[in-house]
């Protein structure tokens, strides 16, 4: 029994006289692993794992439709203004930022400007500028003050 103890003493010894051995001993006593090597997995296990894929996938699905606001149906409305005299007509609203050239309109053989705007529900203000000159619609009688002292005319869809 004294050999066998003298033997491990040795042994140990040894060992911490080199660490590189007895790190190397292990690396080179553990199973090796191939990289294509998966572990077993139930098949009951592997339907769990698709099941939690596809549901996280539907949910994610589902936030960004959600996060998304949904377009209001937008409606064509015309605009017209009886000015046979005027060479140039624009219509100017908080539609389209208030920019004078932005919404031509078109003169027919009658005298009358139109011009066709895409807007969604809700309440809009506008006026005419007629050859420079500021004009609220003279067949729409909703009007509202305005911060410049003067009405602008309001049309809700």
């Amino acid at each position: 029994m004294a050999a066998k103890k003298n033997a491990k003493a040795t042994t140990k010894s040894k060992v911490r006289k080199n660490p590189e051995k007895k790190v190397t001993a292990k690396a080179s006593s553990a199973p090796e692993v191939s990289a294509k090597t998966e572990p077993k997995i139930s098949t009951k296990a592997r339907a769990t794992v698709a099941k939690s894929r596809t549901s996280t996938r539907a949910k994610a699905a589902t936030k960004k439709s959600a996060a998304k606001p949904k377009k209001a149906s937008s409606l064509l409305i015309e605009f017209q203004l009886q000015a046979p005299a005027a060479k140039a007509v624009f219509l100017a609203g908080d539609f389209n930022g208030w920019l004078i050239d932005k919404d031509k309109m078109a003169k027919d053989n009658n005298g009358v400007w139109k011009t066709k705007v895409k807007l969604t529900h809700g309440k809009y203000e506008y006026q005419f500028v007629v050859d420079g000159s500021w004009w609220t619609d003279p067949e729409n009688p909703d009007t509202t003050w305005n911060s410049f002292g003067t009405q602008n005319s309001v049309k809700e869809i």
